[in-house]
């Protein structure tokens, strides 16, 4: 099967560590809440929930630009989620990759498409987030 991935770029006006915590420590502020309540334990093997229920895993943590995760919301086939922040002139430049080998099997492009305009939403909530000043605790 042929590898699906999906890529999107943002620029949003933090700092790449800023921007970095942000999306960790803060998924919870930013994240439309279609999932209820989410939240990411910050560290490497670090899980993230919804609510009580484990939907993903922290499989690198790097404060200094890089999160990949794995991903399996609703009992989907899990998929993995890597994030880059990195400096741009107006702040942070910030790369989400998200995919699999067999991303869902014989359900991929319905899944892929739906995954598409997900992350137009959910990457657009944490631009909106990233430009309210706020400090995440």
């Amino acid at each position: 099967m042929t590898p699906v991935l999906i890529t999107k770029t943002i620029l949003v006006p933090l700092t790449p560590s800023d921007a970095f915590v942000l999306f960790t420590d803060g998924m919870g502020k930013w994240w439309p809440h279609a999932h209820g309540n989410l939240h990411m334990e910050p560290r490497k093997g670090g899980k993230i929930k919804d609510g009580t229920k484990d939907i993903g895993t922290i499989i690198a943590f790097d404060p200094d630009g890089f999160l990949a995760f794995s991903w399996s919301p609703d009992d989907a086939d899990e998929t993995i989620v890597t994030v880059v922040f990195s400096a741009s002139s107006d702040g942070c430049r910030v790369d989400l990759t998200h995919g699999s080998e067999v991303i869902l099997g014989d359900v991929t492009d319905a899944v892929s498409t739906s995954y598409l305009r997900g992350f137009d939403l959910i990457l657009g909530s944490y631009c909106i987030c990233a430009n309210r000043v706020f400090v995440v605790a």
